[in-house]
């Protein structure tokens, strides 16, 4: 990506955004953490917090806690 392309950036892809906020969230969390508080936190819904949450855990790059 040239220089120009890149200060202007352009559109950002929501779901991407969405993940990383909730990579970062997760990143900073300092005990275990709920789909409910997650998603109230980073403000999207539970049931697209639940996804991301799923798809990290299969990517590994979070741990899932079933406690």
């Amino acid at each position: 990506m040239n220089a120009k392309k890149k200060a202007g950036m352009g559109k950002q892809v929501g779901a991407l955004v969405s993940g990383l906020n909730v990579l970062r969230y997760m990143a900073r969390a300092p005990q275990p953490v709920g789909v409910s508080q997650v998603a109230r936190d980073v403000e999207i819904r539970p049931s697209t917090c639940f996804n991301l949450l799923k798809t990290l855990v299969q990517e590994r790059l979070i741990d899932f806690d079933p406690v």
